[in-house]
């Protein structure tokens, strides 16, 4: 590591030095040179959604041919990803995730519908 000066490192007259102006027709005395401070800005990276709420709700309600349960699976993973911050596997993990949980969400309303359809024409009948 390089070894820059601080304002610690520079003695008080110097550094009153460093900021007083030379008058006109006189040279600039000697001084300490200006320390510039750097900041580095990362750029940011969205975190992946992992869709846990949903693949629960699917897992729970919705679990057809247990595609609810994979899609939990995929969601605890993605997020197992994020918090080593592999995001590249936790975004393959979450898309995974997601297009379970899509499948498994028109799956279980299709059939939640064609099961209502079911009771109501058997009740009519009856």
């Amino acid at each position: 590591m390089a070894d820059y000066p601080t304002k610690a490192d520079v003695p008080y007259d110097r550094l009153v030095q460093a900021y007083e102006q030379p008058k006109p027709g006189e040279a600039a005395p000697p001084y300490v040179t200006d320390i510039n401070t750097v900041q580095v800005s990362v750029p940011f990276t969205p975190q992946p959604n992992d869709h846990v709420l949903w693949s629960l709700f699917n897992a729970m309600f919705l679990n057809v041919c247990c595609l609810g349960f994979l899609a939990l699976v995929f969601s605890v993973k993605a997020r197992d990803q994020k918090v080593l911050h592999d995001l590249d596997v936790a975004r393959h993990y979450a898309s995974t995730a997601k297009i379970l949980n899509i499948i498994c969400s028109v799956l279980g309303i299709i059939t939640t519908i064609v099961l209502l359809i079911i009771v109501f024409i058997s009740a009519s009948h009856a």
